[in-house]
């Protein structure tokens, strides 16, 4: 595939996402700890039509979590897919002790955030 068929695919791609209702839904639902996430098909779900179907989930206080249904493809998925896949993830407090902020439980999935919030992850890395 040359560079200009590239372009194209990508366009046709991006065209009829927009027309679909699957690509703007947004799933909410509060979980534990006070958190309040919400979900939306990672954009790299619809723009390869070979990608595994992927969620976004991001959390109110901050954070984000990728979760995958590797069987499952755009093409056949549907909003309560997003509601399933949002279902299956787990909230916990942040593992510092003084900190009660909702963190995304590392036993669930790889993340580098180790069970902290992402403000204590943030300033465990001196950013602020």
């Amino acid at each position: 595939m040359d560079k200009e068929e590239y372009l194209q695919t990508y366009k046709d791609c991006l065209r009829d996402a927009e027309s679909s209702a699957l690509s703007s839904a947004v799933i909410t639902r509060s979980a534990p700890y006070s958190a309040q996430l919400s979900a939306q098909v990672s954009p790299c779900a619809w723009l390869d039509v070979s990608a595994p179907f992927q969620i976004t989930v991001t959390m109110a206080d901050g954070g984000k979590q990728i979760v995958q249904d590797r069987s499952l493809h755009f093409s056949q998925a549907s909003v309560a897919d997003i509601a399933r896949l949002l279902d299956q993830v787990v909230v916990t407090e942040c593992r510092l002790g003084f900190c009660h902020r909702p963190a995304f439980s590392p036993a669930q999935f790889l993340t580098n955030r180790e069970g902290l919030c992402e403000k204590c992850y943030i300033v465990r890395l001196g950013i602020v």
